[in-house]
């Protein structure tokens, strides 16, 4: 079945065939551009057709959306080919297909298998695909993975523009899957909305793949002439050796909706979500909890210290530690990387004593230099990290270090300040001295705060961030100055990072701060870099730096 057209795209002649198979007479045609009489669906030119199809290879084949005579929308290969006469070049759009009688009738896509709007696979084929997938993975390189993605817009689109806007609508997004995948993959139309595609890779390459085809629903699609935003979420379930538990293709394509459905109920969108079965995720807890215990041992974590600084005089008084880990493949991650992994898996404690450990070396080092850039390093410490042994460890690492007294700071919490009185008094007896960390978020209430016993407390960045803004915080942060003072406590404001809120916080009497404002955590060299630089150099003209999201 085929057209001939000019190179302008001006149709010359329709096939019998073609007539018969889309219901459109010749006499309809001929002199028109196939987009002006409604044959293409979606957003799809002649020209653009035409870049795609051209190829070195005879024959280039992909699949279109095209409308029947009767606005039905049928899924068909189409390729283009060229030709000329004795006046013209002519471009040939033919669409392979099987004849599926003796009458020679077309009926696009009908076969077994596929659905007959898109041209994807069935559910059921899907399913028997799926089955011999897991048939042979045992024996196969990369086991099976399957993904499930749903579009929210469908009922929209069909409410709002008509049914034929929404079966357009869905035969988009099956050409925008399709063109996003690798050619060894399967694609299916599971359900009125929603498609399952088998891929033959790795968990990793598997959630690259999903993650990618879900950043191609950023761009909108064109329905009815109107941009139409679309939300997708997606759902992955992979095989991932003997210990998987899909006993059948069934299972594996429920365990692949399950987590898709996990993100509808989220509304998690753009996200994708991924089935564990508890074999699973005791595998996976393992290997993450090995491969961060390896990493504290090939010493991959790393530490940045962010300056604390005297207000008055804008000098560099102390540095908070900060943990940071190199990652071979996926570069410097921050703690929210990785701490969560650390609390979940039990190995904060080896964290937290690694940072002290090398904050101490450095605090020894910055500390015995007569123009060593800080006076002390502040450490936070978790109380998951406490045991019967680490008390001792503790104090021989602080004895070993020779700090002066009040060189090294532990960060707690004000719970941890109210509940472990007999493990943090021996470590004051060394010099250390106790800093509550984000005051005001836990247990500040008046009554608590007698039997607060430390010398620093740190305000929350989140009664800064609207501070000299808000008349309420800003009242909130002068009566925490005016209670300290009275209490011969010291007080560090953290999160700054405007000029406004440095301003204010030095009206209001506030000694340190720390922040973005003054600089970002860096390595300690940059940082005794900054230290010994004029106040002016070192932040007074600097721009209001925002820290990274």
């Amino acid at each position: 079945m085929l057209i001939t057209s000019r190179s302008d795209y001006t149709i010359l002649a329709a096939n019998e065939q073609f007539e018969r198979a889309f219901g459109y007479a010749e006499e309809d045609l001929v002199g028109n551009i196939p987009s002006e009489v409604g044959m293409w669906a979606g957003d799809h030119t002649e020209s653009e057709l035409q870049k795609r199809l051209s190829s070195e290879a005879p024959m280039r084949t992909e699949m279109i959306s095209v409308y029947t005579a009767n606005g039905t929308l049928r899924r068909v290969p189409l390729a283009l080919d060229r030709t000329s006469d004795d006046h013209e070049e002519c471009l040939v759009w033919r669409f392979p297909v099987q004849r599926d009688g003796p009458d020679d009738t077309f009926s696009p896509n009908q076969e077994e298998g596929y659905d007959p709007l898109t041209g994807l696979a069935t559910r059921s084929s899907l399913l028997h695909q799926v089955g011999q997938r897991l048939e042979h993975a045992p024996s196969d390189e990369a086991g099976p993975a399957l993904l499930c993605v749903t579009i929210r817009e469908y009922r929209d689109v069909t409410e709002s523009f008509g049914y034929r806007a929404g079966q357009q609508f869905l035969a988009a997004v099956a050409t925008r899957i399709e063109d996003g995948l690798p050619t060894t993959a399967t694609t299916a139309r599971i359900s009125e909305d929603t498609f399952a595609i088998l891929l033959r890779a790795s968990e990793d390459d598997a959630r690259e793949l999903g993650r990618t085809l879900l950043k191609a629903f950023d761009m909108p699609f064109r329905i009815a002439d109107q941009q139409v935003p679309v939300e997708a979420i997606a759902g992955l379930a992979v095989w991932s050796g003997p210990h998987s538990a899909f006993s059948g293709a069934e299972e594996m394509l429920e365990a692949s909706f399950s987590a898709m459905h996990r993100g509808t109920k989220e509304h998690t969108t753009g996200n994708l979500h991924i089935y564990r079965d508890r074999t699973q995720r005791e595998a996976r807890w393992l290997r993450r909890r090995e491969r961060l215990r390896t990493a504290i041992q090939q010493d991959e974590l790393v530490l940045h210290y962010q300056p604390i600084v005297h207000l008055a005089s804008r000098s560099v008084v102390g540095a908070e530690a900060l943990v940071r880990w190199a990652h071979p493949e996926r570069g410097l991650l921050s703690p929210a990387a990785f701490m969560p992994l650390a609390e979940e898996t039990g190995l904060v404690g080896d964290v937290d004593r690694w940072v002290i450990n090398r904050a101490l070396r450095q605090a020894s080092a910055w500390t015995r230099s007569p123009d060593g850039p800080v006076d002390w390093v502040s450490v936070n410490v978790s109380p998951q990290s406490v045991d019967d042994d680490f008390q001792r460890w503790c104090r021989d690492e602080i004895r070993s270090a020779r700090l002066p007294d009040g060189g090294l700071h532990l960060e707690i919490t004000e719970r941890w300040a109210l509940q472990e009185d007999e493990f943090l008094r021996p470590l004051r007896d060394d010099g250390v001295r106790l800093a509550i960390d984000d005051f005001g978020t836990g247990y500040s209430s008046l009554r608590y705060l007698r039997f607060l016993d430390a010398e620093l407390l740190k305000i929350d960045r989140e009664f800064i961030q609207d501070l000299g803004q808000d008349p309420k915080t800003t009242a909130i942060v002068q009566f925490l100055l005016n209670l300290s003072l009275r209490l011969s406590v010291e007080v560090i404001a953290e999160g700054v990072e405007t000029a406004q809120q440095e301003a204010t916080l030095r009206e209001l009497g506030c000694a340190m701060a720390q922040g973005y404002r003054f600089l970002e955590p860096v390595p300690a060299d940059s940082l005794a870099e900054h230290a010994h630089a004029s106040p002016e150099q070192s932040g007074a003209s600097r721009d209001e730096p925002q820290p990274p999201s």
